[in-house]
């Protein structure tokens, strides 16, 4: 018997008996905890569960994470959010921009999103050495735009520089480091979360806490990556340094 079919972001997508061995019955208390809208935590289930699918699906165990979204029937995002993501991720630029409004972006900075995605367009073909095209988008397709005039003549010129000179004038890494990537983490700020989940939300969201425990930590003494997620952080006071390992003499300044 099919629960639920929906492909939207957090709906169920159809968990039928048997194989994800929940059980349907009245009162079944597997039923029961797969359906509590809330974790024993407290925190909200769909959301905990779509995190976790999303990082599993970045850290690159996509067949565990279509094993959870089958057990839970919850989606870490839709189709569209998934396709909007794919195309940015492989240069796509045409459906990039259609895809915006659909994917639920704020068109109060419809103009900012085109420019991000057209300057990326534009480096791109400057990287190839494919001049006829860049300058075709530079011309056409960011000029019109008449947003960020100081950065629009900074890439005007870069239309004669070398591509390592490309590099680090524009502050930008090329379409095989991680330029997309930032492309897309700067799209999502006007993307609903719930839509498009952040990139990186989980990590965020533990280096947060591990910050919050090193500032509570009276006797703190090491590096913030060094701290284990397996247990709340404490220093010993025995760490710290107590032995007077040089003395200086004749310093002139502190």
């Amino acid at each position: 018997m099919v629960v639920a079919t929906e492909a939207s972001a957090g709906k169920t997508i159809g968990m039928s008996n048997g194989s994800n061995g929940v059980d349907s019955g009245n009162g079944g208390e597997a039923s029961s905890a797969a359906m509590s809208a809330r974790t024993p935590g407290g925190f909200r289930r769909e959301e905990l569960v779509r995190l976790i699918e999303h990082t599993l699906q970045e850290l690159g165990y996509r067949d565990t994470a279509r094993q959870l979204q089958h057990e839970s029937g919850y989606l870490a995002e839709d189709a569209v959010a998934i396709q909007f993501r794919e195309c940015v991720l492989h240069g796509q630029w045409d459906t990039v921009e259609r895809l915006l409004p659909t994917i639920g972006y704020d068109m109060a900075h419809k103009v900012e999103g085109q420019f991000y995605i057209r300057r990326q367009r534009y480096l791109e073909h400057l990287e190839q050495r494919q001049m006829s095209e860049a300058l075709a988008v530079l011309q056409q397709e960011l000029r019109p735009l008449q947003h960020d005039l100081s950065q629009l003549h900074l890439l005007s010129s870069l239309l004669m520089s070398s591509r390592d000179d490309l590099y680090k004038r524009a502050a930008w890494d090329g379409r095989r480091g991680n330029s997309r990537l930032e492309l897309l983490r700067l799209l999502q700020k006007h993307i609903s979360p719930h839509r498009m989940i952040p990139y990186g939300r989980l990590e965020t969201l533990l280096r947060q806490a591990i910050s919050e425990q090193a500032r509570n930590c009276v006797y703190h003494n090491v590096p913030d990556e060094s701290i284990s997620l397996f247990g709340n952080h404490c220093c010993d006071e025995h760490n710290l340094p107590r032995e007077t390992l040089h003395q200086l003499t004749r310093h002139t300044n502190e």
